[in-house]
């Protein structure tokens, strides 16, 4: 493990001598924590890199078995997005029990948003390594630090491994009385060209906590999975139903809209998929206006749903597209939805923003819309229940 230091240099008048060279009160050497990583892109492009990291390191079972749960001790971690009706059902059916002892239970239900909660993340990666470091704070630069400064870096350096790494940076006080130019003004520029990105790391007070899960693996158990096992024997939804659920969210009364959230955090969430999915896609944002939005129980299933809540700018192509190949990646295409899309895409793009109405002297309909060779591929094939939605 490599452990995280930070390394900054004051350059306030009274951390500076006659000849503008940093004493040693004028360089805070602190350990953070312990590394995790380096991104460029901003943390939550794709996905924030404390958890990808952290769950990179740790066997976390992704599917795990009920069965496993029978008779047996439940921790839960804070931030779940598991209600506790949903464990109550699992403690019920499999004689299972929450304990808060987490050394004594045999399985741990942990969140992405914890492990997000015991990382931190900063603006600029680490500078480099012990080696560059210690470079950098060479006799080259006498000119810079005082001779006191620089015995006071290297007895620090000294303590640290040859993996760790540090970030070096300057204060955010005014430097205007440094004169431009100068050995200080100059090493700062090596700081400043450094390269720019994120740096992620635990910090000092959950590295504990961080070895545990390590430790611990084989508990370990995500809180959207237990969920979604809770929910094995629900009801699943249907074309029939998901046109009855569709109704209901747009409904301008708001015990349907809250009825219809009820029933999808209820449903089977295996079997539902696909349904669920058109759901968050198409209404989000008018289900933001049921009066349950935030209760724990559609929180969870918010969670798990998030990833198809891309927004409503319905009136471009774009979206759509994303659309479905994140329906793609989770085998979860079907024809049913190839059509609901279709159907979509032709009002809000072809019809609204083009023009293409009723009494246009051209003609087209939904069934114009047709998916490319390589992805009819991908489309589950399944027997359509009930009329089509167009």
């Amino acid at each position: 493990m490599k452990d995280y230091y930070s390394i900054k240099v004051l350059t306030a008048r009274e951390n500076l001598t006659d000849k503008n060279k940093v004493k040693p009160e004028g360089i805070v050497f602190e350990k953070k924590g312990r590394y995790l990583g380096t991104q460029v892109k901003y943390p939550y492009q794709d996905c924030v890199l404390s958890s990808k990291e952290l769950i990179g390191s740790m066997s976390i079972n992704p599917q795990f078995d009920l069965k496993q749960i029978a008779g047996k001790s439940i921790y839960r971690f804070p931030k779940l997005s598991l209600p506790r009706q949903k464990v109550n059902i699992i403690n019920e059916k499999y004689g299972s029990k929450v304990i808060r002892d987490r050394d004594a239970a045999d399985i741990a239900v942990i969140s992405r948003k914890y492990l997000d909660s015991i990382s931190q993340e900063s603006w600029r990666s680490p500078n480099s390594s012990k080696k560059e470091v210690i470079k950098l704070f060479s006799n080259t630069h006498c000119n810079v630090f005082s001779d006191q400064a620089l015995a006071f870096v290297n007895n620090k350096l000294e303590k640290c491994n040859d993996d760790d790494m540090f970030r070096v940076a300057r204060n955010n006080y005014y430097y205007g009385h440094i004169q431009k130019g100068s050995d200080l003004t100059n090493w700062f520029g090596l700081i400043d060209n450094a390269d720019s990105g994120y740096m992620f790391y635990i910090d000092e007070k959950s590295i504990e906590t961080h070895d545990w899960l390590l430790n611990n693996q084989h508990k370990l158990c995500w809180d959207d999975n237990v969920a979604r096992l809770a929910s094995e024997d629900s009801v699943s939804l249907t074309e029939e139903s998901y046109k009855n659920v569709e109704t209901m969210i747009n409904s301008l009364d708001d015990h349907n809209r809250t009825m219809a959230l009820e029933v999808m955090a209820n449903s089977n969430l295996d079997k539902s998929h696909t349904f669920l999915a058109l759901l968050f896609f198409f209404y989000n944002e008018t289900m933001k206006d049921a009066s349950n939005w935030n209760h724990v129980n559609i929180k969870t299933l918010r969670q798990r749903y998030n990833k198809y809540m891309m927004g409503s700018h319905f009136y471009h192509a774009t979206i759509y597209d994303h659309f479905i190949k994140k329906l793609i990646d989770d085998q979860a295409l079907t024809e049913f939805a190839v059509q609901v899309i279709a159907k979509k895409m032709f009002g809000s793009v072809l019809q609204r923003t083009f023009g293409v109405e009723a009494n246009c002297v051209f003609t087209i309909d939904p069934t114009s819309l047709q998916l490319k060779e390589e992805f009819q591929k991908k489309v589950k094939r399944e027997d359509l229940v009930g009329d089509l939605p167009f």
